[in-house]
């Protein structure tokens, strides 16, 4: 996909008191701009601006109408709901071709000190006051037209608040509020490739070939599938990595092998024996073989046949050599008396 156009709008309030009454530090008929909070003794009048304006890649023409009302209203639960709410006029403005980079302009006044007397009016008719009280300037924006030859046809909303606390007032959430968006299209793009590629594809297909033909030939022919003793190893390699921690490696004696003897299918049987016994299981490499040794009953797995180096590696055992030990006993001690005989 391509970019084909974009566009972007943006809305934004500017507001400015004039000082009504002189003081030593205001000049009667100063203009405050812009002012974080104004003092309601002073300049008690609020005057705006509400300015909608949008920019468009390609081409536009916007008829805009912005309505503007006054909201004094009543809420709980974090405005969730109103207890009450009175709307007043603040004017409208019709801009029948607003081209793109060009701004429509709304005036709006209020005074917040008489807003102030008649929230009290209506709090005092309600018996009291209910709720946080709000003051807002709200701004609905219609749009109709085309934007970057797309027909367009809606209504946003944009909003000021002013908090009033007795002797002075602040605008809040006049930062400019911006929207946009892009219109995209698809667009085909003939590949291309260069030399090595076209003399790899023929080669790679060739050898691609050969390799399957050779996975088929094998498999008829049953090179790959597994023996017998060698699924029978495997399982038992499984079985012994699962079970290691109630295998003992170790050998049973002849006598323990006198007792009457079960044999079971798998490892796992018997390692489910040594559980319910509270046993271990005796794992002899010399025997071949695996025994739950109880009282009168000896329980054994056959350990399945290995093949070549798999015989020297056994699941859970290391695969260096043991060290050779020398034993001690009759044997040493009649070498020492021969030598003691020889020496006298």
């Amino acid at each position: 996909m391509v970019e084909e156009s974009s566009w972007s709008s943006t809305a934004v309030y500017s507001h400015e008191a004039a000082v009504q009454t002189e003081t030593a530090v205001f000049e009667q008929g100063a203009v405050l701009e812009d002012q974080p909070a104004y003092l309601s003794s002073v300049a008690p009048v609020l005057n705006g601006t509400f300015q909608y304006g949008y920019n468009a890649s390609d081409s536009g023409d916007l008829s805009v109408a912005v309505d503007q009302t006054l909201v004094v209203r009543a809420v709980g639960d974090e405005g969730t709901f109103e207890f009450w709410r009175e709307e007043t006029d603040l004017g409208s403005e019709r801009v029948s071709s607003l081209q793109p980079g060009e701004r429509a302009a709304v005036p709006f006044s209020l005074n917040v000190t008489d807003t102030r007397l008649r929230i009290e009016e209506i709090e005092s008719q309600l018996d009291g006051s209910t709720g946080d009280t709000e003051i807002i300037v709200q701004s609905n924006v219609t749009i109709s037209g085309q934007r970057n030859g797309v027909a367009v046809n809606e209504t946003n909303g944009y909003q000021i608040r002013i908090d009033d606390q007795g002797t002075a007032y602040r605008v809040g959430n006049d930062e400019p509020v911006t929207d946009s968006d892009q219109q995209f299209r698809p667009e085909t793009v003939t590949a291309s490739y260069g030399p090595l590629r076209s003399l790899l594809a023929p080669a790679l297909f060739v050898l691609s070939a050969i390799g399957l033909a050779g996975l088929v030939a094998g498999r008829r022919q049953g090179r790959f599938e597994l023996s017998e003793a060698e699924r029978e190893w495997l399982r038992y390699r499984a079985e012994a990595d699962e079970f290691e921690e109630w295998l003992s490696t170790g050998t049973i004696p002849d006598e323990a092998l006198s007792r009457t003897t079960v044999r079971v299918e798998t490892l796992e049987d018997l390692v489910d024996l040594a559980i319910d016994s509270n046993r271990r299981v005796v794992r002899d490499h010399s025997r071949g073989l695996c025994a739950v040794l109880l009282e009168e009953t000896v329980y054994t797995y056959d350990l399945p046949e290995q093949s070549g180096e798999e015989q020297l590696h056994s699941p859970g055992e290391s695969s260096s050599e043991p060290e050779t030990q020398h034993e001690t006993g009759a044997d040493d001690g009649s070498s020492t008396d021969s030598d003691e005989q020889s020496s006298a």
